[in-house]
């Protein structure tokens, strides 16, 4: 019996009361917990009430004033307010054709797995929820988002007559959002929230790139198997590549190419390491021209010119890039030069260490670098060593393809060698040469039918469509595209990636 049952007894005892009687044991009622939507919808209605009648009292219902603006009385702010409505439309069930009854978190679920990115995704909670988010951050129409899955696998939509029928011509991603999608908005404007699904990022383990998630959204298109996104009808597959878009590979550029140009060179020794150096002692010599020329207008810095020509004739004597930053910080150490010298002394450093990270005396992964000095000398070397230089620089071995390749490279060489070669630099067309090489290679391992490029700061995209025909054909179009297109080519060729960068500035 407990204390306070006793303290009870004792207490009627005294006042000469009954004595009461044990009482039941108390059992909790187990909590039944209400949705986050049915609670907020109590809560919405309770503030437009108050913000209505100024109290929570019932009026006259024939006497009812107009419903006011909730943020404009101050009661509460807009964006609370919205907030609210976009979890209660979250939970809103609404009943289909077939009678069945769902939400529109359901809606998209259903939509994402129709599209199979639930599929070896562990995290799928994880992605399905910003999905949720990217739609309700505008005012859902519950009539029309409920056809969604019936509307996402209609052919007959802009992604097809804009996009796919319409290769090599920038299209935007407005122009590609079906009237159906608009639709299920209030403000009939769906970029947003595509542009929203586009940022979505998948957890590590799940190869998904930015985009196929988004554009799948707008389409017939599904997850494709080995691909990016993948339509049944027709068999068509559409690879994305965005911003320095990699076409893949087996290393061979990176691997292979600069020890294939000195083969090339057929000359002893290091050449191409030792004119590679050459080329970057010159390019280092020109910076600190560039700053002399520049100091000489100064008052006051006769000093700056003098230690910056001492500098210039220490690297034009010195042995090895190694000797010049040691006899550079040599100046900085001896303790006479202003802090404002010594940073520019650090750029030049800094420069010296940039442009020969890559560049030893084994030269596997220096691509970059060879092929400047390789090509840059063109003038030296015959047509077949700049055919076999470019085909040297593929990204696949494809031995089985060298003839067809050397077939195409001596037909554009013939016509445009003007035009692909530079005595100072990669030329744009040569760039665009390498890179349809490296494309054509990997749309050959890969089978793949269409390359889709975007512009993610603009939301363009641009699709270019494999050609049948021969590798020889499918080089020289893929070739006039990068060349007709904005397009910035990135040579840096390392470990990870393997192969050349495209970028299209559209």
């Amino acid at each position: 019996m407990s204390d306070y049952f006793l303290n009870k007894i004792y207490d009627s005892l005294l006042s000469n009361k009954p004595v009461p009687k044990k009482p039941e044991p108390i059992v909790e009622k187990k909590e039944s917990f209400k949705s986050l939507s049915k609670v907020y919808e109590v809560l919405l209605r309770e503030v437009e009430h108050v913000a209505i009648y100024g109290s929570k009292e019932d009026v006259d219902p024939n006497n009812i004033p107009q419903k006011p603006d909730l943020d404009t009385l101050g009661v509460v702010s807009k964006t609370v307010v919205d907030k609210i409505k976009k979890e209660i439309k979250k939970e809103t069930k609404v009943k289909t054709e077939e009678g069945e009854e769902i939400t529109v978190t359901q809606i998209l679920d259903k939509v994402f797995k129709i599209k199979k990115w639930d599929q070896g995704n562990k995290d799928y909670e994880h992605i399905l929820n910003p999905i949720v988010q990217a739609f309700t951050q505008k005012e859902i129409l519950l009539n029309e988002i409920i056809k969604y899955p019936k509307l996402i696998n209609e052919t007959n939509n802009p992604f097809h007559t804009k996009l796919l029928q319409s290769p090599q011509t920038v299209v935007k991603l407005r122009e590609i959002i079906p009237v159906w999608f608009n639709n299920f908005f209030e403000d009939k404007q769906g970029e947003e929230v595509i542009r929203a699904l586009w940022r979505v990022v998948f957890t590590a383990g799940v190869n998904v790139g930015p985009g196929e998630l988004a554009l799948s959204f707008l389409c017939d298109a599904r997850k494709g198997d080995k691909g990016d996104l993948y339509f049944d009808v027709g068999n068509i597959d559409v690879e994305l590549k965005g911003r320095n878009g990699r076409f893949g590979g087996e290393g061979y550029a990176h691997n292979y190419t600069a020890n294939e140009l000195k083969r090339i060179l057929n000359q002893e020794g290091d050449e191409l390491f030792n004119r590679t150096s050459n080329r970057l002692k010159r390019d280092i010599i020109k910076t600190i021209d560039g700053v002399i020329t520049d100091r000489k207008t100064k008052r006051g810095t006769e000093n700056e010119v003098r230690y910056y020509n001492e500098i210039k004739q220490n690297v034009i004597s010195a042995e090895s890039f190694d000797e010049i930053v040691n006899n550079l910080q040599n100046f900085i150490e001896s303790g006479t030069l202003s802090k404002i010298f010594i940073e520019r002394i650090n750029v030049i450093i800094n420069s010296i260490k940039r442009y020969t990270k890559h560049i030893k005396k084994e030269v596997k992964g220096s691509f970059g670098p060879a092929i400047t000095t390789f090509f840059t000398d063109y003038k030296n070397l015959t047509d077949q060593q700049l055919i076999d230089g470019i085909i040297a620089a593929r990204n696949y071995e494809a031995s089985n393809l060298i003839q067809p390749l050397k077939e195409v490279v001596l037909e554009i060489l013939l016509k445009e060698k003007s035009e692909l070669f530079s005595e100072t630099e990669i030329n744009q067309n040569l760039k665009c040469l390498l890179a349809a090489i490296h494309c054509i290679l990997y749309q050959q391992d890969e089978k793949k039918t269409n390359i889709l490029f975007f512009n993610k700061e603009t939301y363009n995209l641009i699709l270019f469509n494999f050609p049948g025909g021969t590798v020889q054909e499918k080089i020289k179009n893929m070739y006039m595209f990068l060349k007709n297109s904005n397009v910035t080519i990135n040579l840096g060729v390392d470990d990870k990636f393997k192969s050349i960068g495209v970028e299209f500035n559209i």
